[in-house]
């Protein structure tokens, strides 16, 4: 029961960080019109281990590019907030100093300044002309091959092969793999 109870416990408190940018949206508000009983609820479901994610909210926006979003529903957002709160310090100091995104005391202003920084190091004070490389890095997920099949998904029947093949017919982003192999 103490464990019931410590759970219920880091799951309000995991609640209580994930509607700190999303209050007043439509998802947050329902969900803490009976905030006790879903959060018992997804206490109870985590125990006896039948946790399931629900269905992404998909919708497109069009500042600063159009893009197409899936959000997680917002009790998967509190599960998520437990997720980082439970591995977040075994995670972190294995961390090099210049990881920035998701850590205490860091983010992206941190990072500027961090870069501002070696600029202003590298010119001696914007004195002599500097060169940098700036880069973004694709997200790459490897699945090593095997002789059978290499799964990435069994509850969607999704293989490596799969993977493979909609990026070889031009779905670079996460969501359009992701909708093509599941859906096709």
């Amino acid at each position: 029961m103490e464990s019931f109870n410590q759970l219920l416990y880091q799951l309000h408190l995991s609640y209580l960080e994930a509607r700190k940018n999303k209050r007043n949206t439509h998802n947050q508000l329902a969900f803490e019109l009976n905030q006790e009983i879903k959060l018992h609820s997804l206490a109870k479901d985590i125990s006896n281990r039948i946790y399931m994610p629900k269905p992404c909210i998909a919708f497109i926006i069009q500042k600063p590019v159009m893009r197409e979003i899936f959000a997680a529903d917002f009790s998967d957002r509190v599960i998520h907030h437990l997720i980082y709160r439970c591995i977040y310090k075994d995670i972190d100091k294995r961390l090099i100093f210049d990881t920035y995104s998701c850590r205490e005391g860091k983010g992206t202003l941190f990072g500027i300044n961090r870069a501002k920084k070696f600029i202003r190091s590298c010119s001696e004070d914007y004195t002599k002309s500097t060169y940098y490389l700036k880069l973004d890095i694709e997200p790459l997920w490897h699945v090593a091959e095997s002789k059978g099949r290499s799964w990435v998904d069994m509850q969607n029947d999704v293989t490596t092969k799969d993977i493979f093949q909609s990026h070889l017919e031009g779905f670079k982003s996460v969501e359009h793999l992701k909708r093509y192999t599941t859906l096709g």
